[in-house]
């Protein structure tokens, strides 16, 4: 599947939501896919039969607003990070939803992650096609050089990585938004150095600029593996002007 096709699926999934239509949510999934609701304590649902179920109990009447959509696809990974509101409610959502389609257009899988603040995202650089499809290699680099520091420890590392304006969007339940490397730095070293994450596995979505990687790691300390997703987005100079990281709290 191109990318262009398969962030269609993705948009009649999210137009759908948006008017409560269950039934064509259900249509979009395949008969076996996967799904991994964003809300806390929610495990996996596996059919479309079961998941349409479940949209039909927890969606058909929210009829969501989407504010703001920023979208990166590598093949048949799509990535759409959301700011949303809902009628009756005043504060905002801040999620991501991540698919995963099948060669005939239909959704495999499709994982949703939290967080409760959000930061303002600055505009990308204005790049030609081809130049934004050769910095994935780069931003990629950056991205695995980031997580093996952070598997070790190494907080100056990680900070050098970190662009002298850039923002970061700790780990939920932390709601703050870091700017700037001094920051940055000082968060790293006060609460990262003892943690060492062990990766159970990565997923990746590369697209230009945009690193997207889905984690499970087991930590040192804690039962439950932990579930989170990195979303980059790296400056054309190979370092990182923005990462936000979401958080599920069960698979």
């Amino acid at each position: 599947m191109t990318d262009t096709n398969a962030r269609l699926v993705a948009e009649k999934y999210l137009d759908a939501a948006s008017k409560g239509d269950t039934d064509a949510i259900g249509q979009l999934y395949a008969t076996d896919a996967e799904f991994l609701p964003g809300t806390s304590g929610s495990t996996a649902i596996h059919g479309r039969d079961a998941i349409a179920a479940h949209y039909n109990a927890h969606v058909r009447s929210v009829h969501p607003h989407f504010d703001e959509l920023f979208w990166a696809v590598d093949g048949n990974n799509v990535f759409v990070e959301i700011v949303a509101s809902a009628p009756g409610r005043q504060e905002k959502t801040y999620i991501i939803d991540l698919f995963t389609m099948t060669a005939d257009g239909h959704i495999a899988r499709m994982a949703a992650y939290t967080r409760q603040s959000r930061d303002e995202r600055r505009p990308l650089p204005s790049l030609d096609a081809e130049s934004w499809r050769n910095m994935g290699s780069m931003s990629r680099s950056v991205a695995e050089r980031y997580l093996q520091a952070a598997s070790s420890g190494d907080t100056a590392t990680i900070a050098d990585l970190y662009d002298r304006d850039a923002v970061f969007l700790p780990i939920p339940p932390n709601t703050q938004i870091i700017q700037g490397l001094d920051d940055v730095r000082k968060h790293y070293a006060n609460h990262v150095a003892s943690v060492h994450p062990h990766y159970v596995d990565l997923s990746w979505t590369v697209d230009g600029l945009n690193v997207i990687v889905e984690i499970e790691a087991e930590v040192p300390g804690q039962e439950d593996h932990t579930h989170v997703v990195d979303v980059f987005t790296m400056t054309e100079h190979g370092k990182i002007a923005r990462m936000a990281a979401y958080r599920r709290d069960r698979r």
